[in-house]
C-alpha cells in the first residue's frame, strides 16, 4: 500500500528505541574517539526516537542520542552548552556536532548532535494525566527555565555563534544573520508596516515601531513535545534549533502562539512578567510572517516592495 503524502509530515518513532533490551550499535565505545563516518552511520541506522522529514534522532547506545537533518545548524548545539555552561536548566549535555557537507550545492548538508539520551515522558503525553499539584510543579519549572535563560544577556541577535534566524518569528526561509541592532529592528519594522496597510492583528497607524534594547537567550519553541518529564519529576528542555539571542518579550509571544496544548501555555503565561504592549505589538505583526503555497508568497513580496517603494516616495 502507498504511504500517504501526510506521512512525510507526520513524526514517526521505533518502539525499540525505549526498549531497554535493545542493543544499540555503539554501546560500549568511547564517543570522544568513534569516527565522524561511524557516527553518520549509526545516526542512519539506529532506531529512531523521532523521525519527520530530514529531521531523525536515532538512539545509538543506551545513554547517547545523535540528532541529524538540513535544519541542524552548529547555533544549536552552541546554544545547548551556553546554557548548560551558565544555568542550572536540565538539558542533554552535547558530546559532538558537525557538519557534512554533499555534493549537491550549499543546501547540500547534515548537521549532526551527539548528546545525552533524556529517559521520560514527553510532557505531550503525560500532561493530561497529571494532577493539579503536578502540573502547577511543572509550570513552575518551565517559568524557572524562562527566567534562567533571560538573565543570559547577549550583545547582538541570532542564533549563537551566527547564522540565520529561525522560527515563529521568522519566514519559513529564515532570517538574517543580522550584524547588530538596527538591522534587527529594521526588519521586525517592515513587517510592521505591512502589518498597518493590511490591518493585520488590529495593526493601526499610531502602533509604534519596534525597538529592542536587550537580548537575551531563548529557546523560542517551549512546548510540551520539548519537554521531557523524568522519573524524579525533572523537566527537560530538548529541541534547540531556534534558540538564540531575541529580545525577552519573544519568548512569551511564542508562547502564545502555540497551538499545542493551550492550557498548559496558559498557565505559563499566567506566571510570567511581560510587557503587554510590547506583546500585543509582536503578536500583531504574526499574520504577515506566514503564509500558506505561492499565491500568498507573492503576495508578501508585493506588500513588501510596496512599503519599500512607499517609503522612498514618501522622503
Amino acid at each position: 500500500m502507498a504511504e500517504s503524502p501526510d506521512s512525510f509530515f507526520k513524526a514517526t518513532s521505533d518502539p525499540t528505541a525505549k526498549d531497554p533490551k535493545t542493543k544499540f550499535p555503539l554501546d560500549g565505545y568511547d564517543i570522544l574517539k568513534v569516527p565522524k563516518v561511524e557516527l553518520v552511520a549509526a545516526a542512519a541506522t539506529a532506531p529512531a526516537l523521532h523521525a519527520l522529514s530530514s529531521t531523525r534522532v536515532a538512539r545509538v547506545s543506551q545513554d547517547l542520542v545523535i540528532k541529524s537533518s538540513h535544519s541542524v545548524l552548529p547555533s544549536e548545539a552552541e546554544a545547548m552548552k551556553m546554557v548548560s555552561q551558565k544555568t542550572s536548566i536540565h538539558l542533554p549535555r552535547v558530546y559532538r556536532s558537525f557538519t557534512i557537507q554533499g555534493t549537491d550545492g550549499i543546501y547540500d548538508s547534515t548537521g549532526y548532535i551527539v548528546m545525552d539520551y533524556v529517559d521520560g515522558c514527553s510532557l505531550t503525553d503525560c500532561w493530561s494525566g497529571l494532577t493539579v499539584r503536578e502540573r502547577e510543579d511543572i509550570v513552575k519549572q518551565v517559568v524557572d527555565i524562562i527566567r534562567q535563560l533571560q538573565s543570559l544577556r547577549l550583545p547582538k541577535p541570532g542564533p549563537i555563534g551566527g547564522g540565520p534566524s529561525k522560527g515563529t518569528w521568522f519566514s519559513c526561509y529564515g532570517a538574517g544573520p543580522f550584524a547588530n541592532r538596527s538591522e534587527f529592528e529594521e526588519y521586525f519594522n517592515q513587517r510592521l508596516e505591512i502589518a498597518k496597510k493590511t490591518g493585520s492583528g488590529g495593526t493601526q497607524g499610531h502602533t509604534p515601531p519596534f525597538r529592542f534594547s536587550t537580548f537575551v537567550m531563548t529557546h523560542l519553541d517551549i512546548t510540551p513535545r520539548n519537554l521531557i518529564l523524568d522519573p524524579k519529576g525533572r523537566l527537560w528542555l530538548i529541541d534547540w534549533g531556534y534558540a538564540g539571542a531575541y529580545p525577552p518579550i519573544f519568548e512569551p509571544a511564542t508562547l502564545a502562539c502555540q497551538s499545542e496544548c493551550p492550557d498548559f501555555n496558559d498557565l505559563v503565561l499566567q506566571r510570567l512578567a511581560y510587557d503587554d504592549q510590547s506583546f500585543q505589538q509582536l503578536i500583531g505583526i504574526r499574520g504577515v510572517l506566514h503564509f500558506r503555497g505561492a499565491i500568498d508568497v507573492c503576495h508578501f513580496h508585493a506588500l513588501l516592495n510596496f512599503s519599500v517603494i512607499a517609503s522612498f516616495a514618501n522622503r
